[in-house]
């Protein structure tokens, strides 16, 4: 059985705190407190990304974070209008990537190590950003 949770904010760092609340109720009772700390983390990463890399001139937008449980884990759905961006193209090894680590790429190791990332541009020339973890995977 699914069970979904819409979000949606602007894009701003300010209304961060409402991913986190509700992802944090999303989560309750299915994951250990371990497991909710580190995916409340990558999906504020995500979205701090987006707003600050995202929309390099000041522009109104909303950003919507859909959080999905299935019978296997969690899919998590990031769908903004910021420019494209494909995190795949910049995360080819967590090696080349922690190299850069000093001077950029930190949340994209952070994503990269705790989430299976796909990504695509939608129908509207939105950016669609997948995030996945199995309950297996948690244990």
């Amino acid at each position: 059985m699914l069970v979904t949770k819409k979000i949606q904010i602007p894009n701003k760092l300010s209304c961060l705190h409402h991913v986190r609340r509700g992802a944090r109720i999303f989560l309750y009772n299915h994951v250990n407190e371990k497991w909710q700390f580190r995916l409340v983390l990558a999906l504020d990463e995500a979205i701090s990304n987006i707003i600050e890399h995202g929309f390099p001139t000041p522009k109104k937008s909303k950003i919507e974070l859909e959080l999905i449980r299935t019978g296997d884990g969690f899919i998590f759905i990031i769908t903004d209008s910021a420019v494209h961006f494909n995190p795949l193209e910049r995360i080819k090894n967590h090696q080349e990537l922690s190299s850069k680590m000093k001077t950029e790429g930190f949340g994209l190791l952070l994503l990269s190590s705790i989430l299976k990332i796909s990504y695509k541009i939608g129908e509207n020339q939105e950016n669609i950003l997948v995030l996945e973890k199995s309950f297996s995977e948690m244990i």
